[in-house]
């Protein structure tokens, strides 16, 4: 029998250096909740991934509003052709492009969740993180399994 033993992520200093890591995603993420209207359905559905984020982040560090500092990059000019509203997101293989240029986020939040005890308190809290971004992702993609194949497969 092979026992396995769940560092998890450290005490909160350690896990603030592991959410800062995750900055460069959640810039991105607010670019583009920037592109829809404020309040409107695709802005809200562009919350739920840094939402959920925020309650992984606080969940290990006790720090709340992790992110509340992180300003997103200058939203691009509107491209003609192009509703005002939503810019990219509104055209279906733009969107696509957009979500998933975050598998490396996806694959970053698995790696960390590997190193918890599965379905855990701490595995739980990312999972969160995950299934945010899989939401935001579904809402303006239709595809369930866009990041079926971003996640890494461990065995030891």
């Amino acid at each position: 029998m092979v026992q396995r033993t769940y560092l998890g992520l450290g005490p909160p200093d350690r896990a603030r250096d592991e959410f800062a890591a995750l900055t460069p995603w959640v810039r991105d993420l607010k670019a583009l909740q920037q592109e829809c209207p404020r309040l409107g359905p695709d802005w809200l559905a562009l919350s739920i991934p840094l939402d959920s984020l925020q309650t992984a982040a606080y969940h290990f560090t006790r720090r709340p509003d992790f992110y509340a500092d992180v300003a997103p990059d200058p939203a691009p000019a509107p491209q003609p052709g192009h509703p005002q509203g939503n810019r990219r997101l509104a055209d279906p293989d733009e969107a696509l492009a957009a979500f998933t240029a975050f598998r490396p986020y996806v694959q970053r939040l698995r790696a960390l969740q590997q190193r918890c005890r599965p379905y855990g308190p701490d595995y739980s809290a990312l999972d969160l993180a995950r299934q945010g971004l899989f939401t935001a992702a579904f809402h303006f993609t239709r595809n369930p399994h866009l990041y079926a194949g971003a996640l890494p497969i461990s065995f030891g």
